[in-house]
């Protein structure tokens, strides 16, 4: 039986004051920007051209592969990406390659973002209760393991434990990973 992860912006930003400095954009304002990557729409060919992203952190900052960012957006590595882009459904969810600048030098990066959201929420065990979200196995689709739920943070995603082992194996930085599946089914 499938056990699933939201995937969260990682804790280090508290716990090391900002190991990982943030994101920031230019050239676009914050409501045109969250009305563009509302998830359950698709973003179209020119949709986010000129948006330019600014790393904001002094000495010893480092860029992650899942980037927190001031928007509720997700930014996630080229290296984050190729590593999940296997477990993706295409028609589900979308990477646009974009760039955050750091300093003089310019790091490719990509905006996840999902066409589809999908209904598999235990609303009864969960009780209205969106920070502790638990998934409800007999609604999930097979062979799903990259997804976004209905009702849900738009700075996060949910994934398998297939991805999140691989993630893991690959110390991938940035973020951390919140079980949504409970152990015992009723």
């Amino acid at each position: 039986m499938e056990t699933y992860y939201r995937v969260l912006l990682g804790e280090e930003y508290a716990k090391t004051k900002g190991k990982y400095g943030i994101v920031d954009t230019e050239n676009i304002e914050m409501s045109d920007l969250l009305e563009t990557l509302e998830d359950g729409v698709e973003i179209y060919k020119g949709m986010l051209d000129g948006i330019k992203f600014n790393f904001e952190g002094g000495v010893g900052k480092q860029l992650a592969d899942y980037q927190m960012p001031y928007q509720p957006i997700r930014l996630i590595s080229t290296k984050m990406q190729r590593l999940i882009q296997d477990y993706v459904d295409e028609s589900q969810i979308q990477f646009v390659k974009t760039s955050v600048l750091k300093g003089s030098e310019s790091h490719e990066y990509y905006i996840m973002h999902f066409k589809i959201k999908i209904d598999v929420l235990d609303r009864n065990k969960m009780r209205d209760n969106l920070i502790n979200p638990i998934i409800d196995r007999n609604k999930m689709p097979k062979n799903v393991n990259v997804f976004c739920y209905e009702e849900f943070d738009p700075s996060s995603f949910c994934i398998s434990e297939k991805v999140k082992d691989l993630l893991i194996k690959n110390k991938v930085t940035g973020c951390y990973f919140q079980k949504i599946t409970s152990d015992n089914r009723s």
